[in-house]
């Protein structure tokens, strides 16, 4: 029966799956295991999976084209490690709790996730760029990053009321004197924002009380 299950049905079954599916899947049987662990079948995964990471590299650097590529020859480590790593990209040390974005305003919690999102997103890309051996481009990304962190970093120093200089280390970003006059100008501009927001929120409650 096995004998049946070769690389064009892990071809399609895989890109249905989830890492732990296919870890799941390749416990079943030996001959699911070799076929599930072979490097074209990660790269497919990556290509199919992480389609968004793989558009914005290619906005990025001309002739990279993931839907017309195999496996490039020149790929730094493995797909599967590659894989998993993007899987695991995040935006620390910037991350809100559920308890923490009850302190943000509709507006501010929406560009929270706008920029986590991009953070995300060109981090997985420079990662991306970087196994591709390009590495131009994951400089690139990384600086094209920053505006998303800093964003970010302004964002939750005025929800904790501080802390910026010790968050910005912590993601790796600069600390001095342009960085903290960039985040305090964010902040006041977010303050002053979010004090026109509750203005506006009074003079809506205000109408309804009069016309009740």
């Amino acid at each position: 029966m096995m004998t049946l299950w070769g690389q064009a049905q892990a071809f399609a079954t895989a890109p249905w799956c989830e890492a732990r599916d296919l870890a799941a899947l390749s416990s079943a049987h030996r001959t699911i295991n070799t076929v599930l662990s072979a490097d074209p079948i990660w790269w497919h995964l990556l290509v199919e999976h992480f389609a968004p990471v793989f558009q914005l590299l290619r906005s990025t650097e001309e002739g990279l084209d993931a839907s017309r590529m195999s496996l490039p020859t020149s790929f730094v480590g493995s797909p599967r490690e590659v894989y998993l790593a993007l899987a695991a990209t995040s935006s620390e040390p910037f991350v809100l709790g559920g308890r923490a974005r009850l302190l943000l305003e509709i507006h501010e919690l929406r560009e929270w996730d706008r920029h986590h999102r991009l953070l995300v997103l060109r981090r997985q890309a420079a990662l991306l760029a970087r196994a591709l051996g390009r590495e131009d481009a994951a400089e690139r990304l990384a600086e094209e990053a920053k505006p998303s962190a800093l964003e970010l970093l302004a964002l939750q120093a005025m929800m904790a009321g501080g802390g910026a200089r010790q968050l910005a280390e912590q993601a790796g970003m600069e600390w001095g004197e342009p960085l903290e006059l960039e985040c305090r100008k964010l902040t006041e501009k977010r303050l002053t924002r979010r004090r026109a927001f509750w203005h506006k929120q009074r003079e809506y409650l205000l109408q309804e009380l009069e016309w009740n």
